[in-house]
């Protein structure tokens, strides 16, 4: 029994493949499971792309906490927040960096357009 078929390699390495396999199937298959409704993830992701300072960063959570919403992305597709006249006496100090970051968010896109066409 010294031949190819007759070691018992070959039986320690069919184990640890049907081992690996076994192992990798039930990981995916526990990974596709996971909910994707991480709305933290959703409102960093966002800030990367349209490439946020901190301090706007800050901004935007302190604005989504003034208006109670749910989750602070509401407020990349909601231009009505940043509205200094709707958010009371104590958003005026902001007001012009609420309107910039309002253009950037909202009419960057609107440019990019315009000078396409």
């Amino acid at each position: 029994m010294n031949g190819v078929f007759g070691s018992w390699y070959w039986y320690v390495a069919a184990a640890v493949v049907f081992l690996a396999v076994w192992g990798a199937t039930r990981f995916l298959r526990a990974r596709a499971e996971r909910p994707i409704d991480k709305p933290k993830h959703l409102f960093r992701d966002l800030c990367w792309a349209h490439d946020l300072t901190r301090r706007e960063v800050s901004l935007l959570k302190s604005l989504a906490k003034h208006w109670q919403l749910a989750t602070p992305s509401l407020l990349f597709v909601q231009p009505t927040h940043f509205d200094s006249a709707k958010l009371g006496a104590g958003w005026e100090p902001y007001a012009g960096r609420l309107a910039d970051l309002r253009d950037r968010l909202f009419l960057s896109g609107l440019d990019e357009a315009a000078t396409r066409a």
